[in-house]
């Protein structure tokens, strides 16, 4: 018998049970620094978030990243954008067996966040 596509659990879900005994495991964060924070928008009081879509390959690189919604000013979205491109993860899993996946991830500009 043939298992879910990588990616998907028994059901086509996220590994939401079915039975199969072989679980999915998420994509997890090995190495994610802040990404830099656009001088202007810190000067104009901005915060946001962009919610990024980001394809993490079998070794846990990042592959593609897609702005999956915007913060509305693209200083945020290119700073997050450039920041996740050198992200590290621990690749995702369906049982033993490494596969890429897709993630969703959100990159939270906060100025209660950047040291003067």
């Amino acid at each position: 018998r043939r298992g879910p596509p990588p990616g998907r659990g028994p059901r086509g879900g996220l590994g939401q049970g079915g039975g199969s005994g072989l679980g999915f495991v998420q994509v997890g964060y090995v190495y994610n620094p802040k990404p830099h924070y656009p001088e202007k928008a810190r000067e104009e009081g901005r915060e946001g978030t962009v919610i990024l879509r980001v394809l993490v390959d079998e070794e846990g690189k990042v592959r593609s990243v897609e702005v999956n919604r915007s913060s509305g000013f693209e200083a945020f979205n290119r700073a997050a954008v450039d920041a996740v491109r050198r992200w590290r993860f621990s690749p995702a899993r369906y049982g033993e067996r490494r596969v890429e996946s897709w993630v969703r991830i959100p990159v939270v500009f906060r100025l209660a966040d950047v040291r003067d």
